[in-house]
């Protein structure tokens, strides 16, 4: 689900901000490239506004609300007949 929000909700340049300046993470790979100058963070604003209505907000992008029943029928008949994996398409359970 946050792979799926950050490629549907975030603006490349207004929803993404690099915040310099912080002590290293537990990570030492991440670590400072000069001592001293620390290194960043990153947050990422994937949130609709809060104003927003319930009902202003977009679809989400799932399974059900992309591809009509029928052919989701047919591409997982085919799953299993023809491919033979035996299982059913997972879907998220959005609460959008």
């Amino acid at each position: 689900m946050v792979v799926i929000d950050w490629h549907t909700k975030v603006h490349p340049i207004r929803d993404q901000h690099v915040i310099p300046g912080y002590r290293q993470a537990v990570m030492p790979y991440y670590g400072e490239k000069v001592p001293g100058e620390g290194t960043s963070r990153l947050y990422i604003d994937a949130c609709y506004p809060a104003w927003w209505k319930p009902e202003e907000k977009p679809v989400a992008l799932t399974w059900e609300s992309c591809f009509p029943e029928d052919l989701r029928n047919k591409v997982i008949k085919r799953w299993k007949e023809e491919f033979r994996i035996p299982i059913e398409p997972y879907t998220m359970p959005f609460g959008r």
